[in-house]
């Protein structure tokens, strides 16, 4: 199965946060870091998102 990514707008509305507290998470190790592409552009791992949510909202 291909592993899928998600933009900074996607992850922001996942977790209902701005997505530039995402970049403020990630840039301080509070969230994994994103993947840089060449073209600039940043995106997350959609499987490390979802491990992030369940490891940190366990109950």
């Amino acid at each position: 199965m291909k592993e899928k990514y998600l933009s900074a707008p996607q992850v922001a509305k996942m977790l209902k946060i701005s997505k530039e507290k995402v970049f403020l998470l990630a840039k301080h190790g509070l969230f994994p870091k994103p993947i840089h592409l060449h073209t600039g552009a940043q995106l997350w791992s959609e499987k490390a998102v979802k491990n992030w949510i369940n490891m940190r909202f366990k109950t």
